[in-house]
């Protein structure tokens, strides 16, 4: 309620150029100016937008003492509590009420004058580049995340077989055996035009299919198929 003018800054914990000199003759210059020092409260971190704006509203839309910190009002004399920086404690104060409207009046802003301004980073012509350059940013990042996502997504994807193809699209297994139900094996493929376009002696696993110890002739499961 006292007569204390003084500024709140939000300020970046960093530079955009880190060869720049330009925040050190700033420092400088105001020790030079004001040799007496600055008292300054650095509070937490804001890490969201929304905890900035919750801020700055604070100071901007709210009266300088909340309703529910007055205790009483009787007789022209007005008493209300309020929080002392220096020890933490709760003070009580009572004091005639054209007193109490003269402190309140004190913190209203002349019509006109700017409550915020906004400088360096934060002013509107670097805001809308930094704007720009963050939404160009997030696309070239997004971008590239999606096509690592879809190299390792063909990188990881397992060719699927003639036969799983035909699984997935007819609903039938095309090596079954009509009779006893056994799966066979694909030994050739041939066309009248084009002869054979497939032999089991050809194939990579040829080995594990001709080259079985536990499985007699009689009993091998061959299919032929004939493109007409």
């Amino acid at each position: 309620m006292k007569w204390n003018p003084h500024v709140h800054a939000l300020v970046t914990e960093g530079a955009i150029d880190k060869n720049s000199n330009k925040t050190r003759r700033l420092i400088s210059y105001l020790y030079k100016t004001y040799t007496k020092g600055f008292y300054v409260n650095a509070k937490r971190k804001l890490y969201d937008k929304r905890q900035a704006v919750k801020y700055i509203g604070r100071y901007l839309a709210r009266a300088a003492i909340a309703e529910y910190r007055i205790i009483k009002y009787e007789n022209n004399r007005i008493r209300f509590w309020y929080e002392d920086h220096n020890d933490g404690q709760k003070k009580v104060i009572e004091c005639d009420v054209l007193d109490f409207i003269g402190k309140i009046t004190q913190h209203i802003a002349p019509k006109g004058f700017r409550m915020v301004r906004r400088y360096g980073a934060y002013s509107r012509r670097n805001n809308k580049l930094a704007k720009n350059i963050i939404h160009l940013y997030n696309f070239v990042k997004q971008r590239n995340i999606n096509e690592l996502l879809k190299e390792k997504s063909k990188a990881n994807e397992i060719k699927k077989s003639w036969k799983e193809r035909i699984i997935e699209n007819f609903n039938k297994n095309p090596l079954s055996c009509n009779r006893c139900g056994n799966e066979k094996f694909l030994w050739k493929i041939w066309h009248k035009d084009y002869g054979v376009i497939y032999n089991i002696r050809e194939s990579s696993n040829r080995k594990d299919i001709l080259y079985e110890p536990n499985r007699s002739k009689v009993h091998r499961k061959i299919l032929q198929v004939s493109l007409l």
